[in-house]
């Protein structure tokens, strides 16, 4: 079983790359919960940067020109939380596996 998502990569630039909402519920769920916007619906355009995923959740393209996210990754970096992990999370009590079904 691999630990990268088998969703195709994005594709990317030598900086950015922007990705898909995961269609497994409880990872979308989880993402839409990490990003904090009032009235934010996901539509099959809506797509979230690199930038908001940690390095360990980015795999960086070897010779392709895409960059694929491990398997349940979720967005933690954002310009509320001056782009670094929230406490809960570094410390490894889950701030998002708090969430239910």
């Amino acid at each position: 079983m691999s630990t990268w998502d088998t969703q195709k990569p994005s594709k990317c630039n030598s900086a950015l790359s922007f990705h898909t909402f995961p269609t497994d519920f409880k990872t979308r769920r989880k993402w839409i919960y990490a990003i904090r916007r009032d009235h934010f619906a996901v539509s099959p355009h809506t797509r979230v940067c690199s930038r908001h995923f940690t390095n360990e959740d980015v795999r960086e393209p070897l010779s392709e020109t895409a960059r694929w996210l491990r398997k349940g990754a979720v967005p933690a970096l954002f310009e509320w939380n001056n782009l670094s992990l929230p406490l809960s999370r570094q410390t490894g009590v889950g701030w998002l596996t708090n969430l239910k079904n």
